[in-house]
């Protein structure tokens, strides 16, 4: 239910209050990355490759990565080329309580996600870091679960809320949202300026004061 969840948070429609996508409207490309092994589900780093490569064939303009794991240098040598032909890779920084972001939010060419909660506090289990480069809503959000909610805790699900965010001002501006555009309008969190909890700060839409 993970992907499914990640992909309610950005376009679904829920019909329970509070349950609807933030980027409803939003065209969802869907890549499986992940195989089954005997320690569970592993996302290969050449599962990875291809998506990017598929994405990119498909126009896609930003790719969510909600999955975390020590740093793969084969993928990390590529990673730059859908960056620069046009895709914000947006990837969660991992639920291990570590003072080292999880692979491949820590990589300089993908934007790292942390989770907070309605308090705008930091999830405790969120990983820290330089990596770290915004906050998102990631503790106890409501997903669609038939006819009502279910509530999920962790920096995936930050990350969709921050991809359902840059995909709204995609579609209001034109242009793909970027670090330096955005850390103008992130609520700052924490320390004055970035640090390594909150990056420089909360995610903002268009028009929340909240």
């Amino acid at each position: 239910s993970h992907a499914t969840d990640l992909a309610a948070l950005i376009a679904g429609k829920g019909t329970a209050p509070g349950t609807g996508g933030l980027a409803q409207g939003s065209q969802i490309y869907a890549a499986s990355v992940f195989e089954r092994s005997r320690d569970g589900d592993v996302a290969r780093a050449e599962n990875i490759i291809s998506a990017l490569e598929w994405l990119i064939a498909n126009n896609v303009q930003i790719a969510n990565l909600s999955l975390a794991g020590p740093r793969n240098d084969v993928l990390a040598s590529i990673i730059d080329l859908p960056v620069m032909r046009g895709i914000t890779i947006l990837a969660s920084v991992g639920n291990d309580g570590s003072r080292q972001v999880a692979f491949p939010a820590s990589d300089p060419n993908v934007i790292g996600i942390t989770a907070v909660d309605a308090n705008k506090r930091r999830y405790a289990k969120a990983n820290i870091g330089e990596g770290v480069d915004f906050a998102a809503p990631g503790v106890d959000v409501a997903v669609p679960k038939g006819d009502g909610a279910t509530y999920r805790t962790g920096t995936s699900f930050a990350t969709a809320y921050a991809t359902a965010i840059f995909a709204r001002k995609l579609a209001e501006g034109g242009n793909p949202a970027s670090v330096d555009t955005e850390s103008k309008s992130a609520e700052d969190l924490g320390q004055p300026g970035f640090d390594d909890n909150y990056g420089w700060g909360l995610l903002k839409i268009s028009g929340c004061k909240k």
